[in-house]
């Protein structure tokens, strides 16, 4: 039987703290530089967050003190499934606030 198991490799964490919110769309650090396999938004703001892949419409919302994981190649092989580019920059909008909004991110080993 052969071994398809890949380790999971975690990538630094990507913060802004909510006191630099202004109500625009705010890149969280830099753009991806590998394939993400799993990407977790972590809420820990007094603020609801709007999410952007693009910086000009939002994606999606996160809110305050809330989490959102997205596996997208849950039961896939290393050449199989979604990845997230690399190169994607991810953006946050919301009104000034306290806490921090993190983005932690997964590959795999090639």
């Amino acid at each position: 039987m052969s071994d398809y198991g890949k380790r999971i490799i975690p990538f630094d964490v990507k913060t802004i703290d909510a006191t630099s919110f202004d109500g625009t769309f705010l890149p969280v650090e830099s753009p991806t530089t590998s394939l993400v396999r799993i990407v977790r938004f972590i809420n820990n703001t007094d603020q609801d967050v709007d999410l952007s892949w693009n910086g000009i419409k939002p994606h999606d919302f996160i809110p305050s003190l809330t989490a959102l994981t997205l596996d997208v190649t849950s039961n896939k092989t290393d050449t199989q499934g979604y990845f997230i580019a690399v190169g994607t920059q991810f953006f946050v909008q919301a009104p000034v606030g306290t806490g921090e909004f993190k983005i932690a991110t997964y590959g795999s080993e090639t």
